[in-house]
């Protein structure tokens, strides 16, 4: 098996609203048509979300239930979340996770999306001396 592409695809009651909201993150639309959305990042068309509307006719009764929330959350890099954490800011959007720098290597903040799934948005920093020392495996180069 050699897979073209893989990503998560949510079913939803608020169809136009996670269009939206992710398109407000920088993704593109490649498709919106007859109750469903896909949406891919301009210079990563594989880095892809889908949205079906709720109950839609042609789905499999399996794919038809909203999403409730619960287990999942999305983790998206970004090339610096400070700047994206303050534009999300200042369109409106509640921060659930404050802007912090974790040990393990990462600067991040956490939204939720307009079904509640959160979104863990980050940029990968250096770990800290004991994060690597502590790592059963090498942690490698994260960043310059």
């Amino acid at each position: 098996m050699t897979p073209r592409s893989f990503f998560p695809l949510f079913a939803t009651d608020v169809l136009g609203a996670c269009r939206d909201f992710y398109v407000g993150l920088g993704f593109e639309t490649v498709r919106d048509c007859d109750g469903y959305v896909q949406l891919a990042w301009p210079d990563e068309p594989g880095l892809q979300i889908g949205f079906v509307k709720t109950g839609h006719a042609d789905r499999a009764p399996v794919f038809q239930t909203r999403f409730r929330g619960g287990g999942v959350f999305l983790a998206l890099e970004v090339a610096d979340v400070d700047a994206v954490c303050e534009a999300l800011q200042e369109r409106g959007h509640r921060i659930v996770v404050p802007l912090q720098s974790e040990a393990w290597g990462q600067r991040r903040f956490g939204v939720l999306d307009p079904n509640g799934v959160p979104i863990d948005i980050y940029t990968a920093v250096r770990p800290s001396a004991a994060c690597v020392s502590a790592c059963q495996q090498p942690v490698g180069e994260l960043v310059a």
